[in-house]
C-alpha cells in the first residue's frame, strides 16, 4: 500500500514538472515573437518612404485586403536577393484602411506573389496571393501564408531595426601631436 501510494505522488509529481515546462516553453516562444507592426509604427516618422507608384498594389489586392487608402501609400524596399534559384523582391507598406487607420504590409514578390497586411499584435491578418501563371489574386488562408509571412516577418524585423534610429556618432577628433 505505501507503495502504490508513493508511486502515484511520484507520478503525480512528474505530470505537475511537466506541465510547469510546456507552460515556461510558451512564454519563451511569446517572448521571442516579433511584432512587425509595432516596430513600424513607433519609427514610421523617422523611416524615409518613398510614394508608393499608383500600379505597384493591383487594384484587386486593394479590394481583397481592403486597403490603400494612404493617398499616396509610401513603401520602402529591400534588394532583390536569389532564394532557391529564384530572384525575390520585398516591400514594406504604410497604407491605410476605410477607417483612414494605419496599415502595415508586406510584399514578396518571387515566382509567386504575396501581399500580407499585419495585426497590430504582429501577428498576420490578411494575405492576397497571385500563382505564376494565374489571371486572379486571392484571399488566401492564413495558415498556408503563415510560412511565407513568418520568413519576411523576420527579414523586415531585422531591416526596420536598421532604420531610423539614432545618427551614428562623430568620429573621435584625432589626437594633438
Amino acid at each position: 500500500m505505501k507503495t502504490q501510494s508513493r508511486s502515484f505522488l511520484m507520478r503525480g509529481l512528474f505530470f505537475l514538472a511537466v506541465a510547469c515546462l510546456i507552460g515556461l516553453a510558451g512564454k519563451i516562444v511569446s517572448a521571442q515573437q516579433i511584432n512587425l507592426y509595432k516596430e513600424v509604427m513607433a519609427k514610421k516618422d523617422t523611416i524615409v518612404w518613398k510614394p508608393a507608384p499608383e500600379t505597384l498594389i493591383p487594384a484587386p489586392v486593394c479590394n481583397v485586403l481592403q486597403v490603400c487608402g494612404g493617398n499616396p501609400d509610401k513603401f520602402i524596399a529591400l534588394a532583390p536577393v536569389t532564394e532557391n534559384g529564384q530572384k525575390v523582391a520585398r516591400g514594406l507598406f504604410l497604407t491605410k484602411d476605410a477607417k483612414k487607420n494605419d496599415v502595415v504590409m508586406m510584399l514578396d514578390q518571387g515566382l509567386d506573389v504575396y501581399f500580407f497586411t499585419i495585426n497590430p499584435d504582429g501577428s498576420l491578418q490578411k494575405a492576397a496571393y497571385h500563382q505564376a501563371g494565374a489571371t486572379s489574386w486571392l484571399l488566401m488562408a492564413n495558415s498556408l501564408a503563415q510560412p511565407t509571412f513568418a520568413k519576411d516577418a523576420k527579414i523586415w524585423h531585422d531591416r526596420v531595426a536598421q532604420l531610423g534610429g539614432a545618427p551614428a556618432a562623430a568620429p573621435a577628433p584625432a589626437p594633438a601631436q
